[in-house]
């Protein structure tokens, strides 16, 4: 279709008409010439109109720093001088690179089945998911620049900066503002804290020139954390303090109480005797894992077993016993998943082993075979298996298994350990006072616990370094082998024969290391640690995680290098390569100043400052610093040394430098003297102070304003153990022992549950305080006794009715409880609360009544559908 337009003359009529083969579609439309001029100069203004919006919004690299983005310059008419002189015109611009994402969808789902429940019907989801990542620049006059760069994928929320520039001219006082992400560098200056460059802050500073004096001054919270890593000699230092009670457990494992045995005698050199007990032969031995789930998650490689502590004089009834016996599903591990030390009777794990995990071995020595050794599986196999026992599912103190854990080997914190920087101390943590590494005596407390017997040349004198022995410290593996198997609760190593008891004062002995499982009581009865200094010779180091992005200064021996010329960094791990090779030298000394932000802070830091500094000329000035630094906490039991701080620091420092040309030309006077290049004459100093107020906390009850700290608030004192209230959680309870008026034929009906109605909690705590916004009612046990009916044989008053439960494998061990706490409501019968080793036999025939049957004398652990018939003995239908 075409449009063809005729004119006369401008005096007469235009005639448009839209054609098509020469055809009219249409009318003609018929206009007047002004008519015509107007329409025509309409159109062709929106057309100028729409190529100028559209060049504005055109992608232009050139503009937006080579990334792409849509720029746009959007005119301002602004007649006032004084907004023009502030923001250095009247034009502002808007730079936004980036993309959002929107992605929605709706998903319907019908079932064509029968419905037998309300949620199985039809049901629609509808899902949206936005991603954000942009920045936008945006420009008012030529002095202010406002930039923002979010992300809504970043993984935390400092890495979105913020951040608004103002830039003043070169004549003008005020040269330079900054807020939001900001920076402070003092380098004129080298003993205020923020000497080097600090990148963290989030606040604003300002820059301000008056003839020669340069002002800069700061308002800002400190979002970062301040470090600094030195390394000497190519090497990074690293110490670590192991506690006494951190020994590699659940990894080391005798294979028997003889072997245990034989594994304390020496001879004079140290080395272990053995051959007292019948090594195990080679490739004679096999180790079994097991665990829950074992049955169904290796179907085809698991063996039904039961694991014994002394498979050649097991119990006449196997029964899971706590320690002693165990039934599983094993499966039996590669010989690359551990070591054998057929000589000495140990096996040694590649991995911990868990708590929950189960091990058992068989194996074959002179003496003959211990368990079911070369058993081999096929899928009709369905015999159950014999093992020995050497790690039961949750070990506690009272086990037999429990002593075949080693407990008597350290980590040294690596692998393969550099012999050359590595320094090994015992120290004695007493209540009070400094840490100390002899004994009251003088000795190394490495002598008394037998570490260190030679000194470096091989006297048998005590140096006070770790002897470099394989049968004590191994390198390779990064471990420490105390001789005695419980180090500090020593038992005695035996030497040529004779017993040689560890020289440990008996105050200074820990036996709950190896006692009992109770954390808390272990950390406060902990009394020496072992102090590791390592070296690792390298050119890689790591900062940490999430580095501040240009906040590190790397120094080589004095000199900085450059970021991408001489070091490389990822500020996301942390890793920094120095590329001089140099840098692994031993003589080299590499300092490294960095923040890194910090994922949780709990504390406030508020940092305001001026930095005053007056040019002399050339690379001479006169300054002066001034710094204050509040760190408030939101904790209100603050340890000693962690509570609130206020600091304030000055400094004053000066740098003149001149270039006398009188030196030079009195070493040209000299004969045979010529003085060459620039002779140059330095003078600077610099005095500092801190004015420190260390903690900030007061007191009302004590009237002290000097600081408050707590050096213990016992708050990991405490430990609670909830035996519950949830009818499931509890069974009927057996005939209390030896008790002449509770027995069975005394037993009462006893029904327990938990109503369907919840308690208010104000019923049962009145002065409890609640939160109105949530749900107030808890949970309650109803226990109902009915006597016996036949009261010629048992009267009301002699019935009785109990239920148990078990404490869970964490909480067995309950000897540092203080109390029960026991809520009890009623107007009849009297209560009765027996705590420790109860009975499960319900019904008192010697016997536990069990659903699985006994099949040629053993239990094999399933509940199958014809033993599901209850304590009773009789089927459900019947």
């Amino acid at each position: 279709m075409k449009q063809q337009v005729e004119i006369e003359s401008p005096h007469s009529y235009v005639i448009v008409r839209e054609q098509v083969l020469q055809n009219d579609v249409r009318l003609p439309t018929v206009l007047t010439f002004d008519q015509y001029k107007e329409i025509q100069q309409q159109e062709e203004l929106e057309r100028i109109w729409s190529e100028h919006v559209v060049k504005q919004f055109t992608l232009n690299k050139e503009r937006v720093g080579g990334t792409g983005g849509i720029n746009l310059d959007i005119p301002v008419k602004i007649k006032s001088k004084t907004f023009q002189k502030i923001f250095g015109g009247s034009t502002v611009g808007l730079v936004v690179t980036g993309d959002i994402r929107i992605q929605a969808g709706l998903r319907r789902q019908d079932r064509s089945e029968v419905r037998t429940a309300i949620t199985r019907g039809a049901n629609t989801n509808f899902k949206m998911q936005q991603t954000q990542r942009f920045k936008v620049t945006g420009r008012i006059g030529d002095k202010v620049q406002v930039n923002v760069d979010q992300d809504s994928e970043r993984a935390f929320d400092f890495d979105n900066n913020v951040r608004l520039n103002y830039q003043g001219y070169d004549d003008e006082i005020i040269r330079r503002i900054e807020a939001g992400n900001i920076s402070l560098s003092l380098p004129g200056t080298r003993f205020v804290t923020f000497s080097g460059q600090n990148s963290g802050l989030f606040g604003i500073k300002t820059q301000m020139t008056l003839g020669n004096l340069n002002v800069t001054s700061i308002a800002s919270q400190e979002k970062g954390d301040s470090k600094k890593l030195s390394l000497t000699g190519g090497a990074t230092e690293s110490t670590q303090k192991v506690p006494d009670y951190r020994y590699w457990d659940q990894t080391y494992f005798f294979l028997d109480s003889l072997y245990r045995e034989q594994y304390r005698h020496f001879d004079n050199d140290g080395n272990h005797i053995f051959g007292l007990v019948s090594p195990i032969l080679r490739d004679s031995i096999e180790v079994y894992r097991a665990a829950a789930g074992y049955e169904t998650k290796f179907p085809d490689q698991n063996f039904p077993a039961w694991a014994v502590f002394d498979p050649k004089n097991p119990p006449d009834s196997l029964i899971v016993t706590a320690g002693e016996v165990e039934f599983g599903h094993f499966i039996r591990l590669e010989k690359s998943e551990y070591y054998v030390e057929n000589n000495l009777g140990f096996i040694r794990m590649n991995t911990r082993v868990a708590r929950e995990e189960i091990i058992a071995i068989a194996y074959r020595n002179e003496d003959g075979t211990i368990g079911d050794l070369n058993f081999s599986r096929t899928d009709t196999t369905s015999e159950t298996i014999i093992l020995k026992l050497i790690k039961p599912r949750n070990p506690i103190p009272s086990n037999r298994t429990w002593d075949l854990a080693w407990k008597h080997v350290y980590s040294l914190g690596g692998r393969n350990i550099d012999p050359d920087g590595l320094e090994i101390k015992i120290y004695f943590d007493p209540p009070s006072g400094p840490d100390q590494d002899t004994d009251s005596q003088g000795r190394w407390w490495l002598e008394v616990f037998g570490l260190d017997k030679k000194d470096q040349v091989g006297n048998s004198v005590a140096d006070g370094v770790i002897d470099v022995d394989a049968n004590i410290i191994n390198l390779a593996s990064g471990e420490i082998h105390f001789p005695d198997l419980k180090p500090f609760d020593p038992e005695g190593i035996f030497i040529n024969g004779e017993l040689q008891p560890i020289l440990l004062p008996e105050d200074k002995r820990t036996s709950v290391i190896y006692d009992t499982t109770n954390q808390s009581v272990i950390n406060a009865q902990s009394k020496f640690y072992i102090e590791v200094k390592s070296k690792n010779r390298s050119a890689n180091y790591n900062l940490g995680f999430n580095v501040i992005e240009g906040s590190e200064v790397v120094t080589l021996n004095g000199a900085v290098l450059r970021k991408d010329i001489d070091y490389v960094i990822d500020y996301f791990s942390g890793t920094v390569t120095i590329l001089d090779e140099r840098a692994t030298s031993p003589s080299t000394n590499v300092d490294i100043s960095y923040e890194r932000n910090q994922l949780f802070q709990l504390q406030k830091k508020t940092i305001l400052g001026t930095r005053a500094e007056y040019n002399l000329g050339g690379d001479s000035f006169l300054g002066g610093t001034f710094l204050y630094l509040n760190e408030s906490t939101l904790d209100r039991k603050v340890r000693v040394g962690r509570g609130p701080m206020r600091n304030m620091v000055w400094d004053i420092n000066a740098r003149l430098r001149f270039k006398p040309n009188f030196i030079g030309n009195a070493f040209d006077a000299l004969p045979f003297v010529r003085a060459k290049g620039e002779t140059s004459l330095n003078f600077e100093g610099e005095i500092a102070q801190i004015l420190p107020t260390p903690n900030t906390l007061n007191s009302r009850n004590t009237g002290d304003n000097h600081g408050v700290a707590y050096i213990d608030d016992f708050e990991a004192s405490k430990k609670t153990v909830s035996l519950g209230i949830l009818r499931r959680n509890w069974t009927q309870a057996s005939t209390p022992f030896n008790d002449p008026n509770h027995t069975f034929a005394n037993m009462g009906h006893l029904l327990w549950y938990n109503p369907f109605e919840q308690r208010a909690i104000r019923e049962i705590w009145p002065n409890r305080e609640v939160n109105p916004n949530v749900p107030n009612r808890v949970h309650v046990l109803t226990v109902v006794l009915q006597p016996s009916t036949d009261q010629q044989f048992t009267p009301p008053d002699l019935s009785w009715g109990g239920i148990m439960r078990a404490l869970s494998p964490g909480f067995f061990d309950q000897t540092q409880t203080k109390f029960i706490e026991v809520w009890v409501q009623g107007n009849q019968g009297r209560f009765h609360l027996d705590l420790g080793l109860l009975s499960e036999d319900v019904i008192p025939n010697g016997i536990l009544n069990s659903e699985d049957k006994l099949v040629n004398g053993f239990r094999d652990g399933i509940l199958d559908p014809e033993e599901d018939i209850g304590l009773d003995g009789i089927a459900g239908p019947d």
